[in-house]
């Protein structure tokens, strides 16, 4: 009759064995099973084999764990007694043994953060303590996205760089990063930055660059164009303004055009009212540049207010004038004074860029009768119009002098008067004689 039944190892797929009560010989194992199921004795009893001790995982120097082994031998189930706990320490001989910490190096140093820009960042770092016994090879840098478990390796062979710059981030993104020494033996401890790198728009402040020929007063002409282009910079683009003598800008007059790069300022048709101090303002979150620009519109002076003729004494002339009201809204830069003959009418240049508001003109023509005119010259040139002398200055024949201008006497000169007769007089009879001459007068 056929004997007990022995139940399924747990996990198997194979009909149970039947073993005859009545026999003596030890069962035979079935074909050999996929796993690590065996065969037991028919009483069942807990047992375990040679096959199940290699089973045991062992841990591997990475830290990752070893895949289960199976040595593929079949074993006749027989009672035996449980096998003895074959301990961790006795684990399979093939597992590698860590590298001695001092063949490999230490972590590297001083591990900062140079520039971050809109799409790279720049880090560095100074060399480890220990570069280990079997060969310094380089470094490895590494970044891995906030949130993220997995270290993205930025070089795939070691680098003997101190400094390296990732290209090519997204901006808006997290990241950490760290850096390992590398021997021959393995890697070392790394060394890691405590915060993330934030990639962001790198914020620039703004400046304004002035051209040179605007550093000083800018003038134009009453009617010329002005045009006024001011670079600057800033990231992101900065925001422009201008204003004139601290106030608005007349939108009616002028026109202004801001870019990224610069800002134009357009008067068509410059008047004397637009001079003043026009400031440019560039403002960036917090952060502002400003530039004064002075400009100056001028015109041609007005004619000294009055002239005078002076005095009239030999062949010389004495002038005296006022300056004129309105000096075109600048500086003067002189006086032109000419003189014109009675008889021809023509007009001579006598002084240009004179100062004073009085003169001498010598050298006159005797028998000719002057005219005098003054023009106030700035930078736009002369007056248009000229001051004129109301009375001749005439130039009188030696010894012959007309009415003087206003019965005036040249200071410290006596009247000139016509001579009527001479006399001579010796003074002594018996040294040489010394003349002397008398003039008689009317």
């Amino acid at each position: 009759m056929p004997g007990p039944r022995c139940p399924r190892h747990p996990g198997s797929t194979d009909p149970p064995l039947l073993i005859p009560a009545h026999s003596s010989l030890t069962p035979q194992p079935a074909p050999a099973m996929t796993g690590k199921a065996t065969l037991e004795a028919p009483d069942c009893g807990p047992e375990e084999t040679a096959s199940e001790s290699a089973n045991v995982p062992a841990t591997e120097p990475s830290g990752e764990v070893a895949a289960p082994k199976s040595t593929g031998e079949e074993q006749t189930p027989k009672p035996q007694e449980p096998a003895p706990h074959v301990p961790a320490p006795d684990a399979p001989a093939a597992s590698k043994p860590a590298p001695r910490s001092e063949d490999v190096p230490s972590a590297p140093l001083l591990l900062a953060v140079e520039d971050v820009g809109d799409s790279s960042v720049t880090v560095s770092w100074e060399p480890p303590e220990w570069l280990g016994k079997l060969g310094f090879q380089g470094y490895v840098l590494e970044l891995r996205r906030e949130g993220a478990l997995e270290w993205v390796p930025v070089n795939t062979r070691p680098m003997m760089v101190t400094q390296q710059t990732v290209r090519n981030l997204a901006l808006g993104d997290k990241f950490f990063v760290r850096v390992t020494a590398v021997s021959s033996a393995g890697a070392g401890p790394p060394a890691v930055l405590d915060q993330p790198v934030h990639i962001q728009e790198t914020i620039e402040a703004p400046k304004i660059r002035v051209p040179r020929h605007l550093r000083q007063t800018y003038i134009r002409q009453v009617g010329e164009a002005i045009n006024l282009q001011i670079p600057f910079q800033g990231n992101p683009t900065p925001r422009a303004s201008w204003t004139h003598n601290g106030h608005a800008l007349d939108s009616q007059r002028v026109n202004v055009r801001t870019g990224d790069q610069d800002s134009i300022l357009f008067i068509r048709s410059a008047q004397r009212s637009d001079s003043g101090c026009y400031e440019l303002t560039v403002q960036l979150e917090g952060l502002e540049a400003k530039a004064a620009i002075d400009i100056l519109v001028i015109e041609k002076p007005g004619s000294p207010s009055s002239i005078r003729l002076l005095d009239v004494w030999g062949c010389n002339a004495a002038l005296e004038w006022t300056p004129p009201q309105d000096t075109g809204n600048t500086e003067l830069l002189g006086y032109t004074v000419q003189k014109a003959d009675k008889k021809t009418g023509q007009w001579f240049t006598v002084l240009e860029r004179y100062h004073p508001t009085t003169c001498t003109i010598s050298d006159l023509i005797v028998g000719n009768s002057y005219s005098f005119r003054v023009f106030s010259e700035n930078l736009c040139g002369l007056s248009d119009s000229a001051a004129v002398t109301k009375e001749l200055a005439h130039i009188q024949k030696t010894g012959v002098s007309g009415p003087r201008t206003g019965n005036q006497a040249r200071p410290g000169h006596a009247a000139l008067l016509p001579v009527s007769a001479f006399s001579l007089m010796c003074l002594s009879a018996t040294l040489p004689c010394v003349f002397l001459v008398g003039v008689h007068l009317p």
